[in-house]
């Protein structure tokens, strides 16, 4: 890997680590969140259904963004956005400012994470080596760092709104830092695929393995949006405690994803798909039987 390419990935790397740290930090203040605007879990349940509304509207936009402008300044964009919303999303002034700011908090978060794995997939395609795997291993480790310093601000009597600018103040500065390691906005631009061209060319596997994604991200946000909030009101845990949830499920992740990359080159990806197909699937048999 070239000079160019390691100062990118690199880059990249942080990206993925900060995307990942910031909303961490957030999530695990849900329980402040609940005490501060006086809810259920059926209202914070469904402010987060709405919230989401912020991600699937961007998504759609997101990769047209990328092609056009190219990913880097995408990825700039949404880390700064985010930088940006998350003081403004700890306000908590009321309940509907908070569903409006989580909207955007969302959508800028999804500008970040398309951007930066559509530069990795350009970093990946010109080194010609899988980095994919150790990237979103840096994620899981970013969860786990932003859910240890989310549920340590708890701890030590740090307000919501007052962690929510220093991570956005933290996220400036690595941006500022990193941004020119970055590849240039040239080397992925590209004419956006016209939506029946798309169509007639996307085979049933995609639908496919959408719905497996559908899966796993109502797992990962049944531990990351709802462990702390579980273990607070249930057990009268500590600010610190109630991160531990969130925080052991990263580092399971952490573990296959480092591991992902070696596996499947080794093993290729429709095997390592299948391999994890079934264990999911045994794990979900022995969690029913002692349940």
């Amino acid at each position: 890997m070239s000079k160019k390419l390691r100062r990118a990935w690199l880059a990249t790397a942080v990206w993925f680590g900060l995307n990942s740290f910031g909303i961490a930090s957030f999530i695990v203040r849900f329980p402040d969140v609940k005490q501060a605007l006086d809810i259920s879990n059926s209202s914070l349940g469904a402010a987060l259904f709405t919230g989401s509304l912020g991600t699937l509207v961007t998504i759609r936009f997101a990769g047209k963004f990328c092609a056009r402008f190219g990913s880097a300044p995408v990825m700039v964009v949404g880390a700064v956005a985010m930088a940006a919303m998350l003081p403004i999303a700890s306000i908590l002034a009321n309940y509907a400012t908070f569903i409006l700011s989580l909207c955007f908090l969302m959508s800028a978060i999804t500008l970040m994470d398309v951007s930066m794995n559509v530069h990795a997939v350009t970093i990946e395609h010109e080194s010609d080596k899988l980095i994919m795997g150790r990237l979103h291993g840096l994620w899981s480790v970013g969860g786990i760092v932003g859910g240890f310093g989310g549920g340590l601000c708890a701890s030590l009597g740090v307000s919501l709104q007052q962690q929510g600018l220093l991570v956005g103040v933290v996220t400036l500065l690595v941006v500022l830092v990193f941004r020119s390691f970055l590849l240039p906005a040239s080397d992925d631009i590209h004419e956006p695929e016209e939506a029946a061209e798309k169509t007639s060319r996307n085979p049933r596997i995609f639908y496919m393995l959408g719905a497996v994604g559908l899966c796993a991200a109502i797992i990962e946000g049944s531990a990351g949006d709802w462990g702390a909030v579980l273990i607070t009101d249930d057990f009268g845990a500590t600010g610190l405690i109630s991160s531990l949830p969130y925080i052991v499920f990263q580092t399971a992740m952490v573990i296959g994803r480092f591991s992902s990359d070696a596996l499947t080159t080794r093993y290729g990806r429709a095997s390592i798909l299948l391999g994890c197909g079934l264990l999911d699937r045994k794990s979900t048999r022995l969690n029913s039987s002692h349940g």
